[in-house]
């Protein structure tokens, strides 16, 4: 079943624990070509969760965090037990209101892409999209990320995306700056 829903281009799929993630192709190329003088302030992108139109009892749950990762890093990260550091790993948490889970500023991994890639290797701008449960050390006057793992709990969603995708597109917002000399 699971590698039904992998060959499904009409959307793409997290489930787990099943170890389905969503791919993510980030346009690094585009957003840099021709602002090779500029500042990336911001890189916002919002994943779209489609609605599941069964009226199951039993239904799994929404995840409500998403980690997204470079692909290549994603076996690492967990093995040595990082957390997400707003650099080259960030959260985003479903908004129900919205249906929509939305990393606010990816712009620090998009530089890091474009800084660091190989791009011999067919992965070198893919991301990866993971159910996590994160903890919190709120003891002191600011909340710290302590640990983030895998959520193993039964849930799944499908979201905008695919090849195939009847949906829309999925939309990058980016912010540029040019400084001048005057």
């Amino acid at each position: 079943k699971a590698e039904q829903l992998a060959a499904d281009n009409t959307c793409t799929y997290i489930k787990s624990p099943a170890g389905l993630f969503t791919e993510v192709t980030l346009p690094v190329d585009e957003i840099v070509y021709s602002h090779e003088s500029d500042s990336i302030n911001t890189a916002k992108i919002v994943m779209t969760k489609i609605n599941d139109k069964s009226l199951s009892d039993y239904g799994f749950s929404v995840p409500q965090t998403l980690l997204m990762i470079p692909k290549s890093e994603m076996y690492s990260f967990f093995e040595q037990n990082k957390v997400a550091d707003y650099k080259t790993s960030f959260l985003a948490t479903y908004n129900s209101t919205y249906n929509t889970y939305t990393f606010g500023n990816i712009s620090n991994l998009i530089k890091h892409i474009h800084k660091t890639a190989d791009k011999s290797k067919e992965d070198w701008n893919k991301v990866v999209l993971i159910p996590v449960t994160v903890t919190y050390d709120q003891s002191s006057s600011t909340t710290t990320i302590t640990k983030v793992s895998h959520d193993m709990s039964l849930s799944s969603t499908r979201l905008v995306g695919g090849s195939a995708n009847p949906y829309g597109t999925i939309k990058i917002s980016v912010v540029y700056s040019k400084f001048s000399n005057k």
